[in-house]
């Protein structure tokens, strides 16, 4: 049987969502109007990262309630098939994004979590979160016959629930030109230079020579600890990372970054805002169908 990627991303896609790295630009949400002339722009937000083009993708929130959605019908197949296979409860009542992460996905730098989480990811608020990375864990393990079981029920989620990944990543494509090209800008490239002279006196023995390389293996910084427990941040860590926050800003890295992909996406939102509408009304379309079959039990 040939590798199917979709599927082997549908199987694997909860696990990579909630213990990887998020990518640097997210996947996808709905809401608001284009942003063209005359239109409002949504408000900055540099703490949070907010971006032109954020309304064109999927929320992070979004997906986690589909990667959920889609397990339990997969579930539902295999017991249909003989198999015992339970999804665990999540409560998506209350918060599940974790809070280093924004509203389509993005890893955030800012003050708050550097002065309590240094260089390390803030763990989950999600206190179902435990029992559903077990499960993931779980299913990861399955022996070969019950694989190819599994596989065909991937298969027939997908007729519920067709993938839109493509749709999503040619979104995410766009925004990610604006953010090449911003860590192009010359006043970014120059605040880089200030932000190295900045971090010079903590003595770090391989500091890079751009803050987005942080931190240089010299911190030790654990780079996959537990998303359900407080990470073990050690002082030295915690002044290294209020430094570096502190020197973003006073180099003025930070804000011409964020500058400078702002301009970029407000360009490139309006050079594509018929393709951009057209995706955020499939997103929409897409959230309404897993709504209605968590709301109606269709998944149980």
């Amino acid at each position: 049987m040939h590798a199917n990627p979709d599927r082997d991303a549908h199987r694997r896609g909860v696990r990579a969502l909630l213990i990887g790295t998020a990518a640097a630009l997210g996947l996808a949400g709905c809401g608001g109007s284009a942003p063209t002339a005359g239109d409002d722009l949504p408000e900055k937000n540099i703490d949070q990262w907010v971006m032109p083009m954020d309304q064109y993708q999927v929320q992070w929130v979004d997906r986690i309630r589909e990667e959920y959605a889609t397990a339990q019908l997969d579930a539902k197949c295999m017991r249909a098939a003989g198999y015992d296979l339970e999804v665990p409860w999540r409560d998506l009542t209350g918060p599940v994004t974790r809070p280093h992460i924004n509203a389509v996905g993005r890893v955030l730098f800012n003050r708050k979590l550097v002065e309590e989480f240094g260089y390390h990811q803030a763990p989950s608020p999600e206190e179902t979160l435990g029992d559903w990375l077990a499960y993931s864990t779980k299913l990861n393990m399955i022996d070969a016959a019950e694989q190819a079981v599994l596989d065909n029920c991937i298969e027939a989620t997908y007729k519920v629930l067709p993938p839109l990944d493509g749709e999503a990543n040619r979104v995410a494509g766009i925004a990610e030109t604006a953010w090449q090209a911003a860590l192009e800008d010359d006043s970014v490239v120059k605040a880089a230079k200030d932000w190295r002279e900045c971090m010079l006196p903590f003595g770090i023995p391989d500091l890079p020579g751009d803050p987005r390389q942080m931190p240089p293996d010299s911190l030790g910084v654990e780079r996959n600890p537990s998303p359900t427990e407080n990470p073990d941040v050690s002082p030295r860590e915690i002044s290294v990372a209020v430094g570096d926050f502190d020197c973003r800003v006073s180099s003025g890295f930070r804000v011409a970054l964020y500058n400078a992909e702002w301009d970029r996406q407000v360009k490139l939102a309006r050079e594509n805002v018929d393709d951009l509408v057209r995706s955020q009304q499939q997103f929409a379309e897409r959230r309404q169908r897993v709504e209605e079959l968590l709301s109606l039990g269709q998944t149980d």
